[in-house]
C-alpha cells in the first residue's frame, strides 16, 4: 500500500505539473503487479525443517535437509555477483515463518604479527593493515580473511585524527534506500561496501574517508 501511495503522489504531482511543466509521459501501474521472486523454491509442508548455510565464496544460501543433510535447494542472495562482499550469518524467525542474513566485506590477507593482549593484531591486505579481533589461534604469516560489515564502517569527508583503520577511498556506486545509502567504495583495486546516512549525499566518484573500530571486525583463518 505505501508503494501505489507513493506511485499516486507521483502521478498526482505530474499531473498537476503538466500545464505549466510540460511533463507528458504516461505512466500506468497495474495495482496486481507485484515485484517477483526469481528463485523457484522447493514444495514445503507443515513440519518440514532445514539447516540454512550461508556461503560467502558464490553468494548462495543453501537449504539442507535436517534429517538427512542432504542438499535440497541453493538460492543466490544480494543484488550483486559474487566480488569481495559476501553472505554472513543468518537467523530464523522465532516461528520459523522467514529467516534474515546478513552481508559483509570480506578482504583476503596475511597475519603481520600474532595477537595483542586486547585480542586484536594486524592484517596486512591490499592496501595496508587493518587492525582487527582475531577469532581462534592465528599466529604470525597465517592466511586469514577480515570481515567487516558494511554498517561498522565511518564515512567522513575529512581525514580522521587516527593512524590505524583509517582509508582514503572513491565512491563507486550510490544506491538510495531510503533510511539509508547502500555504497560500494575503493580503495585502490579494493571494493567495500558501506551504508552510510542519508544526509551525507555521497555521489559516484567522490573522495571519501573511511574508519573502523579494530573491535567491530574479525579476522578468521583462510579455509
Amino acid at each position: 500500500m505505501v508503494r501505489l501511495a507513493w506511485l499516486g503522489a507521483v502521478l498526482a504531482a505530474c499531473t498537476g505539473a503538466a500545464a505549466g511543466a510540460g511533463c507528458t509521459e504516461e505512466i500506468t501501474w497495474d495495482q496486481s503487479s507485484w515485484w517477483q521472486d526469481p528463485n523457484t523454491y522447493p514444495p514445503m509442508a507443515a513440519g518440514d525443517a532445514y539447516v540454512l548455510v550461508t556461503n560467502s565464496g558464490d553468494d548462495t544460501l543453501t537449504w539442507l535437509d535436517l534429517d538427512t543433510l542432504e542438499v535440497v535447494f541453493a538460492e543466490p542472495i544480494g543484488r550483486l555477483p559474487p566480488e569481495r562482499e559476501g553472505v554472513h550469518h543468518g537467523a530464523a524467525a522465532k516461528d520459523g515463518s522467514a529467516y534474515f542474513v546478513g552481508l559483509t566485506n570480506i578482504l583476503h590477507g596475511r597475519a603481520a604479527g600474532n595477537s595483542l593482549p586486547d585480542g586484536t593484531g594486524r592484517v596486512d591486505v591490499s592496501f595496508g593493515k587493518v587492525r582487527c579481533r582475531f577469532l581462534g589461534e592465528i599466529r604470525a604469516g597465517d592466511e586469514v580473511e577480515v570481515l567487516i560489515r558494511p554498517e561498522n564502517i565511518s564515512v567522513s569527508l575529512s581525514s580522521p585524527d587516527v593512524v590505524e583503520n583509517a582509508w582514503q577511498a572513491a565512491v563507486d556506486q550510490v544506491t538510495f534506500l531510503g533510511e539509508c545509502q547502500d555504497c560500494n567504495v575503493k580503495i585502490q583495486d579494493e571494493s567495500l561496501r558501506i551504508r552510510v546516512h542519508p544526509a551525507l549525499e555521497l555521489k559516484p566518484g567522490q573522495k571519501v574517508y573511511l574508519e573502523t573500530n579494530p573491535h567491530r571486525c574479525s579476522a578468521i583463518l583462510s579455509q
